[in-house]
């Protein structure tokens, strides 16, 4: 694994393994919500590219460099470019970019050529060119300019994105400022005297009653 830190404009891109994606996005919060969505590529069907807007994903992911990945998929944990990256042990959102390999995974050569796990030294080979891959990947990524458009999209869909975890975050306070009152009036009842309890039981079956009334009824009283 290793990382390297660039300014760019808004974006996130990843590519990953699909078994793995839960998994990622555990512990990479630029990748959860609903902003990122999976492009059709022509990564292999155990891999996966995901991003705000297709034009990045076109752009970072250019086919020359598709079969090497797929060729070499069993090694490959996550390529992850983002302008909100997590770092530190403070969390702190950076934009970054991030390599993860696997450097000794089973890698067998092709049946025609006996089907034979790989050597050691055939892994670090590979290791080498993945290596490679993410050093050109900080040139291309530092000098990346997405375009007007893509700009536009990708700030709607961030927007869309906030509204909606900003509205799922306040319906939760909600929900648990109800749970903590109804324990308080829980609390409350259970260290009231019996006479207490049946004269606050009573009000409150008045007051349930009187809010069921049609509106004509309360009117004529």
């Amino acid at each position: 694994c290793f990382c390297g830190r660039v300014m760019w404009c808004r974006y996130c891109m990843a590519v990953m393994p699909k078994h793995e994606e839960s998994a990622l996005k555990s512990t990479s919060k630029d990748l959860q919500g609903t902003a990122l969505r999976k492009w059709k590529t022509n990564l292999h069907d155990s891999l996966m590219c995901v991003s705000e807007d297709e034009e990045v994903a076109r752009e970072l992911l250019p086919e020359v460099l598709v079969p090497t990945l797929n060729d070499h998929r069993s090694y490959l944990r996550l390529i992850h470019f983002s302008d909100r990256m997590q770092t530190g042990a403070a969390r702190r959102e950076r934009a970054g970019l991030k390599f993860v390999y696997q450097l000794f995974p089973v890698d067998r050569h092709p049946a025609k050529d006996g089907g034979k796990d790989k050597t050691d030294e055939e892994k670090l080979r590979v290791g080498e060119i993945l290596l490679r891959i993410g050093l050109r990947y900080i040139d291309k990524v530092a000098t990346y300019s997405v375009s007007s458009g893509a700009k536009e999209r990708i700030r709607k869909v961030l927007q869309m994105q906030a509204e909606t975890e900003f509205k799922k975050t306040r319906s939760q306070r909600e929900a648990e400022l109800r749970e903590k009152k109804i324990e308080t009036k829980k609390a409350a009842l259970e260290n009231m005297s019996p006479a207490a309890r049946a004269k606050y039981e009573e009000k409150m079956l008045k007051k349930q009653r009187k809010e069921a009334l049609p509106v004509k009824a309360m009117k004529m009283k």
